[in-house]
């Protein structure tokens, strides 16, 4: 059922997010990174990450496996297989690595999958709740597993993030959840995390807030982002035909966040506005201040930002996005902007 249930708020952050004014963008005539076939090509992918050599990792939910690419979009191999064996999967969905390791969330079989980099299979360790956003450094896992916050009345949990170590062992947990009211699913605000350094960075899906972590779990900062980002609208939804929204805490359409990505000091923000725009912020001496807005391409009402990382190689984004049913990635240079 819970799978059901996210399969669904995904669905319904797409359309929304598509109920936009449709622009255009000299970037329409952009082409697919990948090259794909008959025999690779991604079907429900959600989550991408990179791994070492510049090897690009995408989890794939329908398929259950987990497909890897060169960074100039050739097809390497696909890991795993659909199952319950040791190092199969069913319904992947958050993915994570570090130099060393390549960690999938295999929510069907309710646990956590360690390989190799190259992909091979090292273990795997079972876990209570499924975790829809990962992150890690050499040691750990930090997890965000919104399990028991679609029903706001029965929390089972009290803490934002849960650390496993690599052997599966809850390390720690912390951070305070940021709650709607009874008519909106607290789940629905769900952080992005990236552990960079000795800091745990988190955006939130739904919420303008960004918090910087130790990654021992004290909070060093949390910022409004509306009083940053220049563009950031501060207000809510305003739908005459949706009582729901017309509730105070129902938040605005372009503070969707949907995904982060954060280097040293640059952090990276994807907001979902109905087209790309991707928010450049820097994060020093205990302050996030703003850099630029990259506003890219809008191809029609069938367009969704999934997910996203930064190169400095190529300075150029690589961004997982869904297209008129289809999944694919794109490369988007950070000087090729509107």
């Amino acid at each position: 059922m819970f799978k059901y249930i996210i399969n669904y708020c995904l669905l319904v952050v797409i359309i929304v997010g598509c109920q936009q004014e449709e622009l255009t963008s000299h970037n329409d005539s952009l082409t697919p990174l990948f090259e794909f076939s008959n025999e690779v090509f991604l079907v429900n992918a959600m989550h991408m990450t990179k791994g070492v050599d510049d090897r690009i990792y995408i989890s794939d939910n329908h398929p259950s496996n987990v497909k890897v690419f060169s960074i100039d979009g050739s097809y390497l191999k696909t890991i795993s297989r659909r199952g319950g064996g040791p190092g199969e999967l069913i319904s992947p969905m958050g993915l994570t690595s570090n130099d060393s390791l390549l960690i999938v969330e295999d929510s069907g079989n309710h646990r956590k999958v360690v390989f190799d980099s190259n992909g091979v299979f090292l273990k795997s360790f079972k876990n209570e709740r499924i975790a829809l956003s990962l992150s890690m450094n050499e040691t750990e896992i930090f997890t965000f597993s919104p399990t028991a916050l679609f029903s706001v009345g029965d929390l089972d949990q009290e803490s934002l993030i849960t650390v496993y170590n690599l052997n599966g062992d809850i390390s720690n947990e912390f951070g305070e959840y940021l709650m709607f009211n009874e008519k909106i699913p607290a789940g629905m605000s769900w952080p992005y995390l990236r552990a960079v350094g000795e800091y745990l960075h988190l955006s939130f899906r739904y919420y303008p807030l960004y918090r910087v972590y130790s990654q021992g779990g004290d909070l060093i900062g949390e910022f409004d982002l509306t009083e940053i980002i220049p563009d950031l609208i501060n207000g809510y939804i305003d739908q005459n035909t949706d009582e729901s929204s017309k509730n105070p805490s129902a938040p605005k359409v372009n503070l969707f966040s949907r995904a982060l990505d954060v280097h040293g000091q640059d952090i990276f923000l994807v907001r979902d506005t109905g087209y790309l725009t991707i928010d450049h912020l820097k994060y020093d001496n205990g302050e996030i201040s703003f850099i630029d807005t990259y506003n890219y391409t809008i191809r029609d009402d069938e367009y969704a930002p999934l997910d996203m990382f930064f190169s400095y190689e190529s300075n150029s984004f690589y961004v997982l996005e869904y297209y008129k049913g289809d999944v694919q990635v794109r490369v988007y240079n950070i000087n090729d902007v509107d």
